[in-house]
């Protein structure tokens, strides 16, 4: 199951749940195992549902970034090439997380510097 939300001012707006990660340009999708388990941690108002960003942010799977991914991370990363390097992100499944905007960057700069430090580079 997948909790879909969008970010606004350092706090994410849960639009719903699905099977699946959202597609939709702006909404981000995150892998739970529960509604009830995710929903712990969300404050209730009158109109809207909100978690604080921290909870849910995971780390990279590194078992599925091979050399040649890496080499094409440092490409885009060295010429800020942020789209790009999202969108092999994406595609390679690296984190529960869909990469899509500037606050991804540090997210992104970060997986990377960890997957060095783990093979020792």
């Amino acid at each position: 199951m997948y909790a879909n939300y969008t970010h606004t001012k350092g706090r994410i707006k849960v639009i719903g749940y699905s099977e699946s990660p959202a597609t939709e340009f702006g909404v981000s999708s995150v892998k739970v195992k529960s509604r009830k388990e995710f929903e712990k941690g969300i404050k209730t108002s009158a109109d809207r549902k909100e978690i604080k960003l921290s909870p849910i942010i995971k780390g990279w799977d590194y078992s599925k970034l091979n050399e040649d991914d890496y080499k094409l991370f440092l490409e885009y990363v060295s010429d800020e090439k942020w789209k790009q390097a999202f969108m092999l992100h994406n595609y390679l499944k690296l984190s529960n997380e869909k990469y899509c905007c500037t606050r991804h960057i540090v997210k992104l700069k970060k997986g990377i510097k960890n997957y060095a430090n783990n093979i020792g580079r």
